[in-house]
C-alpha cells in the first residue's frame, strides 16, 4: 500500500497521522480489522475519573444549594469537578492514541446515542454515558449497547424519563405529571 493511500486510510478511518505514524503503519486493513473484539482496546480509564456516585453527588449539591437559594452558587463550577477528567482523559487519548480507528468508533457512537452536555443535569453523566454505554459495549452487540443507553441514567435524564410517571400513579397524581415518550421516540426513530 502506498503512502498516500495509507494517509487517506489514517484521515479517512482515524484521526489523521501523526509525524512518523506512516512510516511504522502496518497494513490499514488489517489494523481496522484486528481487536475489534477485544473491550480494552476502546476502555478509558484513569484514576481520576468520576463514577456515578460522583456525578449524583454533585447534582444534588447543586439541588441543596439552589433550594438554599445560596448566591455565590455556582452550578457549572461544580459540574467541572467531574466533566474535567473526563474532558482531559478523552482529548488525552485522542492525542496520543496509536489507535485512531478504535477513537473514531468512540466518536461515532457517542454521536448516534448523543446525551448533551447542554442540559445542566446531564452534563455531570456524559462522561459516564461514553465510558459506561459506547466504549464498554463496542466490541459486542449492537443491542447491548441500544438497550446499555436506553437504561443509563443519563440518557434517562437527557430525554426526560425520569420525570415520567403514570398518570393514575400516586407519583404522577401527586406531581401532575404523565407519560413521557421522548425516549419511545428517540429509540424508534434515531437509535434504531
Amino acid at each position: 500500500m502506498s503512502t498516500v493511500e495509507q494517509a487517506i486510510a489514517a484521515r479517512r478511518f482515524g484521526l489523521g497521522a501523526r509525524p512518523g505514524d506512516l512510516s511504522r503503519q502496518r497494513d490499514p486493513r488489517e489494523a481496522l480489522a484486528s481487536g475489534l473484539d477485544d473491550p480494552g482496546r476502546f476502555s478509558l480509564a484513569g484514576p481520576s475519573l468520576p463514577a456515578l456516585a460522583d456525578a449524583v453527588a454533585v447534582v444534588g449539591r447543586i439541588r441543596d444549594a439552589k433550594k438554599a437559594e445560596e448566591p455565590d452558587v455556582k452550578p457549572g463550577m461544580m459540574i467541572a469537578e467531574v466533566v474535567g477528567p473526563d474532558l482531559e482523559a478523552r482529548m488525552k487519548r485522542a492525542l496520543t492514541t496509536d489507535d485512531g480507528f478504535a477513537e473514531r468508533l468512540v466518536w461515532f457512537w457517542s454521536n448516534h446515542f448523543t446525551v448533551a452536555a447542554t442540559k445542566a443535569q446531564c452534563a455531570p453523566f456524559v462522561g459516564l454515558f461514553e465510558r459506561e454505554v459506547v466504549r464498554a459495549h463496542l466490541a459486542g452487540s449492537f443491542e447491548d449497547m441500544l438497550l446499555a443507553s436506553s437504561r443509563h441514567p443519563a440518557m434517562l435524564l437527557y430525554l426526560d424519563q425520569a420525570r415520567s410517571a403514570g398518570p393514575d400513579s400516586k407519583v404522577g397524581k401527586a406531581r401532575e405529571l404523565g407519560l413521557n415518550e421522548n425516549l419511545a421516540r428517540e429509540i424508534l426513530e434515531l437509535h434504531t
